[in-house]
């Protein structure tokens, strides 16, 4: 079976951040057939997608237990999980910048790539992960910084199974406009590379939905749950 193939049949969409891993060799299949998919996402990030609701336990036991960072694209798969003790720690939408056009940018604000000699600032604004995460994500070279005279204004970057996210603008410089103009560039950069910007966000951040929807990003119809 071709995994891609199959993935693409159930909705290009809806398991983006499924296919584009497997496009650029990042996921390994850990268990693929007619009623599901399960992938390994950089060594590190689980993601499933069950096809079939009598497949549930087949393919999520692998999860029960699961120390990794994993998501599932189905409720039914969910339900399941947190029956077994796993506890979900969010609900998303996708979203993915389908066209290949680059975004037009301010020229009144500068970017640069943050080093592991921002550590202190990404930590002081950044509260969804330890230390250890901010430091992976800042040695991958992924952190994008704004500056604005000069002055580091906010950032965001990658997760480690590809998605955009870490977006944070400081107090001082919000209702500037500035974290579009940040995702512009981002987004900009990961087309001149051939890629495909994508994201998850946390259902209930209308900012967000506003702002993706602003950039003109497709919505998935699945949401999908993250656990751990």
């Amino acid at each position: 079976m071709n995994v891609l193939t199959c993935l693409e049949q159930h909705g290009r969409l809806d398991h983006f951040d499924m296919i584009q891993p497997l496009k650029m060799q990042s996921a390994r299949t850990i268990l693929a057939d007619e009623e599901g998919v399960l992938l390994l996402l950089q060594e590190e990030v689980y993601v499933l997608s069950v096809f079939e609701s009598t497949a549930t336990q087949r393919f999520a036991s692998y999860l029960v237990g699961c120390t990794n960072p994993f998501s599932v694209h189905q409720s039914f798969v969910s339900e399941y999980l947190e029956d077994q003790g796993m506890k979900k720690t969010f609900r998303c939408l996708q979203a993915c910048c389908l066209h290949q056009e680059r975004y037009q940018v301010s020229k009144d604000v500068e970017f640069r790539i943050l080093s592991l000699a921002d550590e202190d600032v990404v930590l002081e604004h950044y509260h969804l992960g330890d230390a250890a995460y901010v430091r992976s994500r800042l040695a991958d070279n992924v952190m994008l910084g704004i500056e604005v005279e000069g002055k580091l204004a906010g950032f965001m970057g990658t997760h480690q199974e590809g998605t955009l996210g870490m977006l944070e603008i400081f107090p001082n410089y919000r209702r500037r406009h500035l974290g579009y103009e940040l995702e512009k560039e981002y987004c900009n950069r990961l087309l001149d590379e051939h890629k495909v910007p994508y994201c998850h966000i946390v259902e209930d951040n209308t900012a967000s939905v506003a702002l993706h929807q602003k950039l003109g990003f497709a919505f998935a119809s699945h949401r999908i749950d993250w656990f751990n």
